[in-house]
């Protein structure tokens, strides 16, 4: 057993044999509580020596930081600012790390940084609430794969541009159940063009949401589904009173190199005393891209 010094608190990580070797830190607090923390962790490859990342830390004073960075190389370090120096770190040789982040960082946003580069893999989400995602992961163009299948633990109301221009060729089903309090997902998943499917009731749970604007603009590769939004028979109810923006949600300004898939028939939802809009949702599909095209309305993009 390892005894780590994790926000300033003596903690021992704790191995389960034969299981993946990320620590799960087991702390006594100043209550003299025990605390359990499960860790964030991503896959970085770096094929070059001397290679410099800098974890991308949203830029707020508002929001908490106070967490210790396993680097994956043998060190570590503990975090307690958006700008702290300790944030950044050298690998010595190239290869193929985890980086686990435990306990508190309320903010990620890549947002073009030269660190996108080099994240390729979400393996565990955690137990860290987050509660700043816009521009979580933009432009990591080489994040191929969330391997987590439970959901993202957010209080986050805003996630545009989170996984946009991402090399994502599929997202879990479960990645926004906990994200009931999400209200923008505009460009959310935009320039995604290796995104080939995503699953059902991917935004089901996300009850108060208000924007989809744009959510899959460009991904040109992508299968749609009928039910990405609600589950079986629930057209009637899932946004029922509810004002909801899905203008160019699914337009395609490039040509359709996938599998033709299903449109979901948000045409047919029940609004209410809701408003909606429309525009151009499914702009630049056709029969060849969609099963049902010939029945989406001119005022949602048909023909």
């Amino acid at each position: 057993m390892n005894i780590y010094k994790v926000n300033g608190i003596k903690s021992k990580a704790i191995y389960k044999k034969g299981s993946t070797p990320y620590p799960r830190i087991q702390s006594i607090n100043s209550r003299g509580s025990i605390e359990l923390g499960s860790p964030f962790i991503t896959e970085w490859y770096f094929s070059s020596a001397n290679t410099t990342i800098t974890l991308p830390l949203y830029l707020n004073s508002n929001l908490v930081y106070n967490f210790t960075v396993f680097w994956g190389d043998g060190t570590s370090n503990v975090v307690t600012a958006y700008n702290d120096d300790d944030k950044t770190h050298t690998y010595i040789n190239p290869g193929t790390y985890d980086i686990s982040m435990y306990g508190t960082f309320e903010g990620l946003s890549f947002s073009g940084t030269y660190s996108a580069n080099y994240i390729t893999k979400v393996i565990k989400w955690g137990s860290n609430n987050f509660k700043h995602l816009r521009l979580g992961f933009w432009t990591c163009n080489n994040l191929i794969e969330i391997v987590d299948t439970e959901p993202i633990i957010s209080s986050e109301t805003d996630f545009a541009y989170c996984f946009s221009s991402t090399g994502l060729t599929t997202v879990p089903e479960n990645l926004f159940k906990n994200c009931t309090s999400a209200v923008y997902f505009n460009l959310c998943l935009y320039q995604c063009y290796n995104l080939l499917t995503v699953p059902q009731n991917l935004f089901k749970y996300c009850i108060a949401a208000e924007s989809f604007q744009g959510c899959f603009v460009d991904d040109n590769k992508l299968q749609l589904n009928k039910y990405i939004f609600y589950g079986i028979d629930e057209e009637s109810t899932r946004f029922l009173n509810k004002s909801i923006n899905f203008q160019e949600c699914f337009s395609l300004n490039n040509a359709f190199t996938g599998v033709q898939g299903e449109a979901p028939e948000l045409w047919n939802c029940n609004f209410g005393t809701g408003t909606v809009i429309s525009t151009e949702t499914f702009y630049g599909h056709n029969a060849l891209t969609l099963s049902n095209y010939s029945s989406i309305p001119q005022g949602w993009g048909g023909a």
